[in-house]
């Protein structure tokens, strides 16, 4: 029998009204996405405000977590959750690298991948030079 990867559910928004809604929005879509993949869902966090992600709580306890219980997948609703520039997102992927982390998000599926060659750094997303 395959063991379930263990997976994280991290959500975020920028929005400061209506935050609650907007959050438990996002851990509904992403506890069904989790689900039909079957992952084994450990924990979840949350932050809201226009912070860097090392800055916010609910990221750090999340990678606390991570370290303590061996999380091998973390789902996110966008990218954007962690990151808003070019820069902030090569240095997400290279810590998810690191800690052997793969990355979904239910509108793009695998966004970080250890079993690719290379990481896809999404570059579908539609970008400006500074603004993933």
């Amino acid at each position: 029998m395959e063991q379930k990867p263990k997976a994280w559910l991290y959500c975020h928004t920028e929005v400061a009204d209506d935050s609650m809604r907007i959050l438990q929005y996002q851990r509904r879509q992403l506890l069904f996405y989790a689900r039909q993949l079957e992952a084994e869902i450990i924990g979840c966090s949350n932050d809201s405000g226009n912070f860097p992600v090392m800055n916010r709580s609910g990221f750090r306890f999340f990678l606390a977590q991570a370290k303590r219980t061996h999380i091998q997948a973390l789902f996110i609703i966008s990218p954007e959750a962690v990151a808003n520039t070019r820069k902030q997102w090569g240095e997400f992927v290279n810590m998810m690298q690191s800690m052997k982390m793969e990355v979904f998000s239910p509108s793009t599926g695998c966004i970080i991948s250890l079993q690719k060659e290379s990481i896809d750094t999404h570059q579908n997303c539609v970008c400006s030079e500074n603004k993933i």
